[in-house]
């Protein structure tokens, strides 16, 4: 059965375009925050950094400060930066989103 979203995605997400090291192990990296529900995760020239069900909270409030960096191809230390940033607004949030699903 497909899944569908209304008027936001659960979460939010930021894509980044990072250096890239000659070593093939500095070339991942991967944290998680199970309590808050955060990933950033590092793979190769592409960095992710998301919160999961926050029905966009972070994306909406801080958006500004990570598009800025958008732009460039970040290094992987300036990447771990907006990371940790991005946890640490995670974990100061006081709501707890709610979804309605419903079937077609």
């Amino acid at each position: 059965m497909p899944i569908t979203f209304k008027n936001c995605f659960p979460g939010s997400m930021l894509i980044f375009n990072l250096q890239v090291s000659n070593s093939k192990k500095l070339q991942f990296d991967l944290k998680d925050d199970l309590e808050h529900l955060n990933l950033f995760i590092r793979i190769g020239e592409v960095g992710i950094i998301a919160a999961l069900q926050d029905a966009q909270a972070l994306e909406k409030q801080s958006g500004h400060y990570f598009e800025n960096n958008q732009q460039y191809k970040l290094h992987p230390i300036q990447f771990e930066e907006l990371g940790a940033k991005f946890f640490c607004w995670s974990s100061k949030m006081n709501r707890v989103p709610k979804f309605i699903i419903g079937v077609l």
